[in-house]
């Protein structure tokens, strides 16, 4: 048997500014070469801030059923934190506040069988499993001149 645990406190944030000035993520050269005036704001100044905590866990036994065939299952958690898209671009004359995504989680289910036979020179393992993704986060939305991420809803992964 085997049990583990990880615990993450995690802070993250940005305060938008342009060369220590009192403007606020201005276009650069980048978006001159776009066209964009110089003084033209891209982010809402503020300070964005996330926090993330969470208890992540694994747990798994394994049973060896003969000196040559072994079987486990395990389940697990895990999580990608949230954050914010910076590299945006304008939305008419105004800027916008910088877009922000939240936790992506998971669990994972896993039951399996390792054979190891003819003198330990075939080895045969299989397994099936199940992984389960809360908020899962995607990147192939693009506002204005970058590609923002977002949370897209639940998804799941089966495969043996």
């Amino acid at each position: 048997m085997t049990l583990g645990g990880r615990y993450t406190d995690e802070k993250k944030g940005f305060t938008p500014s342009y060369n220590g000035g009192p403007q606020q993520f201005l276009s650069n050269a980048n978006g001159l070469a776009l066209g964009l005036p110089p003084v033209l704001p891209l982010i809402i100044p503020g300070d964005y801030k996330t926090t993330a905590k969470r208890l992540n866990y694994t747990a798994s036994l394994q049973e060896k059923f003969t000196a040559a065939l072994m079987g486990y299952v395990s389940y697990s958690t895990g999580f990608k934190s949230g954050g914010f898209s910076q590299r945006i671009g304008p939305h008419g004359p105004d800027a916008i506040p910088a877009p922000s995504f939240g936790p992506e989680t998971d669990g994972v289910v896993e039951l399996g069988l390792k054979w190891l036979g003819l003198n330990d020179r075939l080895r045969i393992n299989g397994d099936v499993f199940r992984t389960i993704y809360h908020d899962v986060q995607i990147t192939p939305i693009f506002e204005g001149i970058g590609p923002v991420t977002r949370n897209a809803g639940n998804a799941q992964i089966v495969g043996r």
